[in-house]
């Protein structure tokens, strides 16, 4: 079988999530959501070894410091809930975050990575009309 058909779990405990995910759309349901799971668990753990092998690698052996960083991902997850937002975070962490571990709050990397997408758009739309008054 190439295709998985349908999933039987009458006798299987799920969390809530999966378990709603499966009695509202079926397997199908089911895949999506274990696949957007495995997704962001993979961006999670992307995200904290570029972290702990770039920004922060003179201090990640430190005590304690592997923590503070498992929580600042955890965070920042909370603020960038959209896939494609996540992996920009991962792309442009050097940018985004700051060399202070202490000083790395989610709420004001969101803000910066705002306004870093904005000024990008906006050079985008000026380069496009130049192009085209050209």
């Amino acid at each position: 079988i190439k295709t998985l058909v349908d999933v039987d779990i009458l006798d299987i405990p799920l969390k809530d999530k999966l378990a709603s995910a499966h009695a509202n759309g079926g397997t199908n349901a089911l895949m999506q959501t274990l696949r957007a799971m495995d997704t962001k668990k993979k961006l999670k753990i992307e995200l904290e070894k570029k972290l702990a092998e770039g920004i922060y690698r003179e201090i990640a052996d430190q005590p304690g410091v592997r923590d503070k960083i498992f929580q600042l991902v955890k965070s920042l997850f909370h603020e960038f809930t959209a896939v494609e937002e996540q992996k920009s975070l991962i792309r442009n962490c050097e940018r985004l975050l700051p060399e202070d571990i202490g000083k790395a709050e989610a709420k004001k990397i969101r803000n910066t990575f705002v306004k870093l997408r904005r000024e990008n758009e906006k050079k985008k739309l000026m380069a496009e009309v130049e192009l085209k008054l050209r």
